[in-house]
């Protein structure tokens, strides 16, 4: 996880990330308050929130599976220790996609992908269908491009999700 841009400590940030799930929880009530105009704006502000938090629910799990925390856990595999302690990764393949995209993205080509879905940029859906479309297209390129190849995937899954990769 990149801490280069890291100004706050964990304790923090937990308890701002405390504070603003209580914000989203209470928003219901009060959201006939907001303007219409405005309505979309809080919307783009609440996808973002969404978006930073998925990308940080990959990279908490693919840190605890960096110190053997899963290993050493009941679990018994990446998936169910993420299903068990972020129940809504759970539902469908959620759980499931997030232990493969660890897999598939500690791969030194693949770092891109794992960092564009840590920092938000991607979801999981998206960096799936990134490595599968570049795994794919391995044997169709030139040495030296994979670099280029990964790059225009991720702007296609940024621009038009996973159908458009």
């Amino acid at each position: 996880m990149d801490t280069t841009r890291a100004t706050r400590d964990a304790a923090t940030c937990r308890a701002v990330i405390a504070g603003a799930t209580e914000a989203v929880g209470e928003l219901l009530a009060p959201l006939w308050q907001v303007q219409g105009a405005e309505l979309g704006a809080l919307l783009a502000q609440l996808d973002e929130l969404a978006s930073r938090a998925g990308g940080a629910r990959v990279a908490v799990a693919a840190e605890a599976q960096t110190r053997g925390e899963i290993t050493a856990s009941q679990a018994g595999s990446t998936a169910t220790w993420i299903a068990a302690h972020a129940p809504s990764a759970s539902a469908g393949t959620g759980a499931a996609g997030v232990a493969r995209l660890l897999r598939e993205g500690t791969r030194r080509d693949c770092l891109p992908v794992l960092a564009a879905v840590t920092s938000g940029r991607i979801g999981v859906s998206v960096g799936l269908a990134v490595f599968g479309e570049f795994g794919r297209l391995r044997p169709r390129w030139r040495d030296g491009a994979a670099p280029t190849v990964l790059e225009g995937l991720l702007e296609l899954g940024r621009a038009d999700g996973a159908r458009g990769v």
